[in-house]
């Protein structure tokens, strides 16, 4: 039993970690602290405290969501969106020109979503980033949630008294680099390009997450379907 506690807690880590890894949301989070840090570190941290806290409650809501669809979905279906996951995910991601720079490219969905929605010409206050954040947890987020919906798929028949702490953890963990991000820029924190360093290897994370999705798919169509 501790040795199963301690499996699906590393699941749970692993793909939060793995999922929390999205230069769009980044970018789209450090340009709204860094307007507001331009009036006083509380402001940004009251700025960026409203946005972590609404993408927290909107990704849960969304785990909630796809929790619904794992269990009411036929599995054959399930199977096809991670492929088609998978494979978006890879195509986007070998595509992507490398870069340092804090840009948001088109050829991105969740920045083409960013420019679509205007999140970023949106008035900085504590509503307006709560709003922002609730918001792309429904849209940004879920554009390379891949194995969010995997993690969903595999506690579908967890009760709710272990899915809630499980998932809760999992957001927890997810939105810790936007956490560490904010205490950045705050200055709170003493490295400084925490956003290069959170994205130095993301296309390597990418591509990894990617291939483990086809390779569950595949055990999941063959055991299941």
């Amino acid at each position: 039993m501790t040795g199963d506690i301690a499996t699906l807690l590393t699941m749970v880590a692993v793909f939060a970690l793995v999922d929390s890894v999205d230069p769009c949301i980044f970018m789209l989070f450090v340009s709204m602290l860094t307007s507001s840090a331009l009036v006083n570190v509380k402001y940004a941290l009251k700025i960026g405290c409203a946005f972590i806290l609404s993408v927290y409650i909107g990704y849960v809501m969304f785990g909630l969501l796809l929790r619904y669809a794992a269990l009411s979905l036929p599995a054959y279906l399930l199977v096809l969106v991670m492929v088609l996951y998978a494979l978006t995910t890879l195509t986007m991601t070998l595509r992507r020109e490398k870069s340092s720079e804090v840009v948001c490219r088109e050829n991105d969905v969740p920045c083409w979503l960013i420019n679509k929605l205007r999140l970023n010409t949106i008035s900085v206050n504590a509503v307006s980033a709560g709003i922002v954040g609730f918001i792309a947890s429904f849209t940004l987020l879920p554009c390379s949630a891949g194995l969010y919906i995997l993690y969903n798929y595999t506690t579908r028949n967890f009760g709710y008294e272990l899915w809630i702490p499980l998932t809760l953890l999992y957001v927890f963990i997810f939105v810790l680099p936007l956490i560490l991000i904010m205490l950045s820029i705050a200055g709170l924190v003493k490295r400084r390009g925490v956003y290069t360093a959170l994205t130095k290897y993301e296309k390597q994370v990418k591509v990894a997450a990617a291939i483990v999705m086809l390779i569950l798919a595949v055990h999941i169509y063959l055991t299941r379907i």
